[in-house]
């Protein structure tokens, strides 16, 4: 599921020489709706390659503990404001133009658990 999320967005990666570090193990398997998690992972992708400068480092990994799974993507971009990581989570919040928030509205179906964010 990494690897196809990444494959979408190969184009802005190479275009802005972006460092990718991946750490995505084949034996970890998890029962997820595929369209959904494509989307949301997608999403966070295309988030970390908007804060990215160019030659910037963006790190996929997945991390096993007990019964749960963690993907954690990360980068060396520019961050979260303090001001904004109260509303991160709220639904349609952005500091992007209005254009570029179709993208969001799309990951708002259904619901998720376990999403975290650190800046």
């Amino acid at each position: 599921m990494g690897e196809a999320a990444l494959r979408i967005h190969q184009r802005t990666i190479d275009a802005k020489g972006i460092h990718l570090l991946k750490d995505l193990p084949k034996d970890v398997l998890a029962e997820v709706y595929a369209g959904e998690m494509l989307q949301v992972l997608s999403n966070l992708i295309v988030n970390a390659l908007d804060a990215l400068s160019t030659g910037g480092t963006l790190r996929l990994r997945i991390r096993k503990r007990a019964a749960q799974l963690f993907f954690v993507i990360a980068d060396d971009g520019h961050g979260i404001s303090k001001e904004n990581l109260p509303q991160l989570f709220n639904p349609f919040f952005s500091t992007k133009a209005i254009k570029e928030m179709v993208s969001a509205s799309l990951s708002q179906r259904g619901s998720l658990t376990g999403i975290a964010a650190r800046s």
